[in-house]
């Protein structure tokens, strides 16, 4: 996390070559970051129990703080960053864990769009879903995660992307409400046919 704010001081002083150089080593760190915050999330899960801290949030707050934490990176490629959200939604959900979640889909967009990405909040049949869209070419097959999908389903034979989705899977099973729990989606229905990442929390 230190090396990581000190790459962004650093990035928004640079020009050029060595400013684009930059930009990749700070995607890079934190695509390592996030995987070591799923790794640690994942084992407390299984060895220690992991119960969700839920609390009541302003989704577009949660949303505008997200595109802050991001905004230098996706500067940096010229990224449109498009927040779509009802001021008065509200939702009861661990924030750090959907954060970290979004985080890294949001990092992991970033390579792959071409210029949109949208987050994206709303109430859907009881539900919050919140949703990450691009524009880039779409998720492959083996990513492509329908809602109901168990995390023990999810291939882990993927490598880092199989990572992600089960820990996106685990964070969203953890929000339980009356019976339901939490699921993921992804699909190719983001902008023009690009990715779209859903979470949603019953």
């Amino acid at each position: 996390g230190v090396v990581l704010g000190m790459l962004d001081k650093v990035a928004e002083v640079s020009e050029g070559a060595a400013g684009e150089q930059l930009q990749m080593v700070r995607y890079e760190g934190r695509r390592g970051n996030h995987h070591l915050v799923q790794l640690l999330a994942i084992y407390r899960m299984h060895h220690h129990g992991y119960h969700a801290s839920l609390d009541e949030h302003v989704v577009a707050d949660f949303l505008e703080e997200l595109g802050q934490t991001n905004a230098g990176m996706l500067r940096s490629r010229d990224i449109e960053l498009q927040i779509d959200c009802d001021p008065d939604l509200v939702g009861f959900f661990d924030r750090d864990l959907i954060a970290s979640v979004l985080n890294n889909v949001v990092n992991n967009a970033y390579r792959y769009t071409r210029e949109q990405l949208c987050l994206r909040g709303e109430e859907r049949d009881g539900e919050l879903v919140l949703t990450v869209a691009d524009d880039g070419d779409g998720y492959p097959p083996h990513m492509q995660v329908a809602a109901g999908t168990r995390p023990g389903d999810l291939n882990m034979g993927a490598g880092s992307a199989g990572l992600g989705l089960y820990f996106a899977a685990q964070v969203a099973a953890l929000h339980r409400h009356r019976g339901r729990g939490g699921q993921i989606r992804c699909d190719n229905e983001g902008i023009n046919g690009g990715g779209r990442f859903s979470i949603l929390i019953p």
